[in-house]
């Protein structure tokens, strides 16, 4: 593998795939709002999960840069990580992702943000993950392939 070719073919950031969600759902909720909880009942329940997608992204990226590799998905992976959230999901920042659109979704009580999470988490996978597991596969080979085996996509 050439220096060139040692990253995932991703076609952009993965961190503005929530974002477009996140403008896309604002505009949304500001046109046509719709609520789906009584009163302010999403608010702890949003917090918790933000919280929780934030604490988990943060150890994900921590467990990287314990392991000497990069966060960005455009350099090289020097390392396989599977411990800590990676031994939990292979992809733990990307569901802290799709987690934090749904925190939002019961923060601003909006359906819009919580139909929008799903289509959010198809494009995570589609845009980043399987271009990123191609060049794991491609990079770490038979390792890769047994972390595969032992731990989920998502959760």
């Amino acid at each position: 593998m050439s220096q060139q070719d040692d990253h995932a073919d991703i076609p952009v950031l993965p961190p503005l795939v929530p974002a477009a969600t996140i403008l896309l759902g604002l505009a949304l909720q500001f046109l046509w709002p719709i609520g789906f909880l009584p009163g302010d009942s999403g608010n702890w329940f949003g917090w918790l999960l933000l919280a929780t997608a934030l604490s988990f992204a943060g150890s994900a990226a921590w467990e990287m840069k314990s392991a000497r590799t990069h966060v960005h998905a455009f350099k090289p992976a020097t390392s396989l990580v599977t411990g800590g959230a990676f031994a939990f999901s292979r992809n733990p920042i990307y569901l802290a992702m799709a987690a934090a659109v749904v925190a939002i979704a019961a923060l601003a009580n909006s359906l819009w943000f919580l139909l929008l999470a799903g289509p959010t988490a198809l494009a995570l996978q589609k845009i980043a993950i399987e271009p990123e597991e191609r060049y794991l596969e491609r990079k770490f080979g038979s390792e890769y392939l047994n972390y595969k085996v032992r731990v989920r996509r998502w959760l």
